[in-house]
């Protein structure tokens, strides 16, 4: 834009000279009187950048000497103006593109003016002169840095905003589907969770991160009374029948002859005082029952924790014992087997079934258990409804308190238990040792995956299978 700042003290001296603000379409800002009493002063804006161009000159030649002055100057002032414009910012652009604006011809009214705004018939003073090809160039030249630069902020920033949402947002909390087998399919039930689980033993599973961001809170007495992985003063083996813990218990007390607390001192409550008993095939113990309420509360009394006579701790009662044996001054350290659902509850059958009884019938009869390493784990007892909270504390709790070992890898797990609790080696010279040491568990194969016996007895286990995919991926991970 044009500003015409007359030196002229009135509008008569204005128009005697041929000009008038109306002709031009400016409008006056302030006249400002020069040195030169016929001096004008012109005022070039492009943009952000201003200069002024002064002519002493008169009349219709002073005028044509304006308008070259003008053309001269407004390229420079052009040129600088470039350099200031921000191409990416839409209010630059709106102002480069008013820049100079062409006026309208046909308010000029004197003949001098219109012959000098249409000589040459391909510029005017009022029209700013081409931009040179290099100065485009220079803008094109910056326009790939600043898209660069934000293309890759962008992105960045995207990626971790999915990373986050996949997170917050995934497969429910922790990673997982827990499905309803009263209104699924139980095949389809089967097979998500397998996939939903299974699929993450590899690394740091989604479900590890999933629990690690899900801020579940543990019970009091479970989160102070019991170290994390890898902390605490005893070890506490949560029994879970037939995965392998009586293999353990032969090789804690013939291999390494520590002082158990267990049921074996179920049958010598007569003392008042706590002492260390021998059993007759070897190993010792205290005169305590961990597997009942009552024996537990004996335990309680005689203050097993801090009598320094106990080197380990039996019991299927993972939350009593907790909450009445261990404090924060003398922490547990849970450690435990686990074995797939469906061969556990086979061998459970095997044991415990009535001669002649099939495995069909024992479970038409009611005996099967329903997920019963999920309750131990949430403290729910039979007959409980369990829902997916109870299945995320059972899982997180796995996380943060357990060493986990596996029946299907169960002589790694026993060593990997001795070098976590800093047991000494197995002495297999010491009777009864060396035969504990080979121990297996063996079960006799009546149920095949995917047929309705398996299928059936998964259904009352679809908690469990979760829990037990789950700590195959922290038999994993507590490998690394």
């Amino acid at each position: 834009k044009l500003k015409m700042l007359p030196a002229a003290s009135s509008e008569d001296d204005l128009s005697e000279s041929g000009w008038s603000p109306a002709d031009l379409g400016l409008v006056e800002e302030g006249s400002t009187r020069s040195e030169h009493p016929t001096s004008r002063r012109t005022e070039v804006s492009l943009g952000s950048v201003q200069g002024s161009i002064t002519s002493r000159s008169t009349g219709s030649v002073g005028r044509r000497a304006l308008s070259h002055s003008i053309r001269h100057h407004a390229a420079i002032l052009q040129h600088k103006a470039v350099d200031k414009i921000d191409v990416d910012d839409p209010t630059e652009q709106k102002e480069a593109s008013r820049v100079m604006p062409q006026p309208n011809l046909n308010q000029i009214s004197d003949p001098l003016d219109e012959d000098e705004a249409v000589i040459g018939s391909d510029w005017n003073f009022f029209t700013p002169p081409t931009i040179p090809a290099e100065w485009s160039q220079q803008i094109i030249r910056n326009v790939p840095k600043l898209s660069r630069k934000w293309v890759i902020l962008l992105t960045v920033f995207a990626f971790l905003l999915s990373i986050s949402f996949a997170m917050i947002f995934g497969i429910n909390k922790a990673g997982y589907k827990v499905a309803d087998p009263s209104t699924v399919g139980l095949k389809e039930t089967v097979g998500a969770t397998i996939q939903s689980v299974g699929a993450t033993i590899s690394g740091i599973s989604q479900t590890t991160l999933q629990l690690q961001t899900a801020n579940i809170r543990l019970p009091e007495y479970i989160q102070t009374n019991l170290g994390d992985v890898g902390s605490g003063l005893i070890p506490f083996y949560v029994f879970i029948p037939e995965t392998g813990g009586l293999t353990l218990q032969r090789l804690t007390r013939e291999c390494l002859g520590l002082v158990e607390a267990s049921n074996a001192g179920s049958q010598d409550l007569a003392g008042t005082s706590l002492t260390v008993q021998t059993l007759p095939g070897g190993g010792r113990y205290v005169n305590v029952d961990m597997n009942t309420d009552l024996g537990l509360d004996r335990a309680k009394n005689f203050q097993i924790a801090s009598s320094g006579l106990v080197d380990i701790v039996y019991s299927p009662l993972f939350y009593p014992v907790v909450e009445k044996i261990f404090d924060s001054n003398r922490t547990g350290r849970m450690f435990t087997i686990f074995c797939h659902p469906v061969s556990r509850a086979i061998m459970v059958y095997q044991k415990n079934q009535a001669p002649g009884t099939t495995m069909e019938q024992y479970i038409l009869s009611g005996q099967l258990e329903n997920n019963y390493v999920t309750r131990v784990l949430v403290n729910k007892l039979q007959g409980q409804n369990l829902v997916k909270e109870d299945l995320d504390l059972a899982l997180d709790t796995l996380r943060r308190k357990c060493v986990i070992g596996l029946s299907e890898s169960l002589l790694e797990s026993l060593e990997r238990f001795r070098k976590s609790f800093g047991w000494p080696e197995y002495d297999t010279a010491r009777v009864g040792c060396a035969e504990a040491a080979d121990a297996q568990n063996t079960n006799q194969t009546i149920a095949v995956e995917g047929e309705s016996l398996w299928n059936e007895i998964l259904k009352q286990n679809d908690f469990d299978l979760q829990v037990f995919e789950y700590a195959k991926v922290l038999y994993n991970e507590q490998r690394q």
